[in-house]
């Protein structure tokens, strides 16, 4: 933890110094947060290897969106629970039964974070319709 401190503060020195623009690959969420908060969030389905109907060639068919805003700690633990609460009736709806006490027994240690959106998210997508043409912007089938 003290090296890690020292290097985080370093690499914040040379970054401010310098002007420069740096991506931070970690575990620690806090100091990552704390460090810069602008985040980059982004998602990708229906992603499915497919051969190109017309020329034959690889070819990927998938849905991506990608958005950016600023990641801030939740520290009331009313508004922690209340997302948990969300996440849980979104993944495990069969199991809410299990859910007051799993955040009685790890809210203390678990993280949430709250990400505000600066702008809207945009979104693309590459898919072929039935008869083998890539489906353009609208079309929707």
């Amino acid at each position: 933890p003290k090296t890690a401190a020292k290097v985080l503060a370093l690499s914040d020195q040379i970054v401010e110094e310098n002007g420069l623009t740096t991506l931070m690959v970690t575990h620690n969420m806090r100091d990552a947060i704390a460090s810069c908060p602008a985040v980059c969030l982004t998602a990708v389905s229906r992603c499915m290897p497919t051969v190109g109907p017309r020329d034959g060639s690889f070819t990927l068919q998938y849905s991506s969106a990608i958005a950016f805003g600023k990641a801030e700690r939740v520290s009331d633990e009313s508004e922690k629970t209340e997302a948990l609460r969300l996440i849980c009736r979104r993944f495990l709806p069969g199991h809410m039964d299990a859910f007051d006490e799993a955040v009685r027994r790890s809210l203390d240690r678990t993280v949430v974070v709250r990400i505000t959106l600066l702008a809207p998210p945009t979104g693309k997508r590459k898919q072929y319709d039935a008869s083998g043409e890539e489906m353009k912007f609208g079309r929707m089938e």
